[in-house]
C-alpha cells in the first residue's frame, strides 16, 4: 500500500526518493519537482527538510520524510517500493553507496544514482551497478573546459 497520492501524476513523470537534504538534495528536489516529478526527500535532520522549497511542499509535489536512509523501515515508510528513481545525495560516499545498493537490491528500484565526492570510487560504485556521479570530477571537468586556452 502506498502512502502517497499519485493520482495526478503526469504521463512520463517519475516517482523519486532523494536521501539527503543538504544543498544538493534540496536543489535536486526543487528541480525534479519543477520538471513534473513527485519527490520524497528523506533526511535525519528536521531542520534540513525545512530548506525544501515551500511551494512544491505545500502543493504535495515534494514530500519531506524525517528518517534514516540506511533504515529499511524508514525506506518502506517513504514508499520505496513505488519509486522509479532513487538518488543518494548525503555528504558521505559510503552512506550513499549503501543506501543506493539497498534501493537497488533490496527494493528492486531500477535506477539508483549515487553522489560521490571521491572520484577514485566512481568505477568501484559503477561496478556495483550504481550510477555514480562525482561532484568533484564534474567540477574539475567544468573548470578545465572553462580555462582552456588561458
Amino acid at each position: 500500500m502506498t502512502l502517497f497520492d499519485y493520482s495526478s501524476l503526469a504521463p512520463g513523470a517519475k516517482r523519486v526518493i532523494v536521501v539527503g537534504c543538504g544543498g544538493l538534495g534540496s536543489v535536486l528536489a526543487g528541480e525534479l519537482a519543477e520538471a513534473g516529478h513527485r519527490v520524497r526527500v528523506m533526511d535525519r535532520d528536521r531542520a534540513a527538510l525545512d530548506t525544501l522549497p515551500p511551494g512544491p511542499v505545500s502543493d504535495g509535489v515534494i514530500t519531506p520524510v524525517l528518517g534514516d536512509g540506511t533504515s529499511e523501515a524508514d525506506l518502506l515508510r517513504a514508499s520505496i517500493r513505488d519509486v522509479d528513481l532513487f538518488i543518494a545525495a548525503t555528504g558521505s560516499d559510503s552512506t550513499n553507496a549503501l543506501v543506493a545498493q539497498m534501493a537497488q537490491y533490496l527494493f528492486d528500484v531500477q535506477t539508483a544514482v549515487c553522489r560521490i565526492d571521491e572520484p577514485s570510487r566512481k568505477l568501484l560504485y559503477e561496478g556495483l551497478g550504481l550510477v555514480a556521479i562525482s561532484a568533484t570530477g564534474l567540477a574539475s571537468e567544468a573548470i578545465m573546459t572553462a580555462t582552456k586556452g588561458e
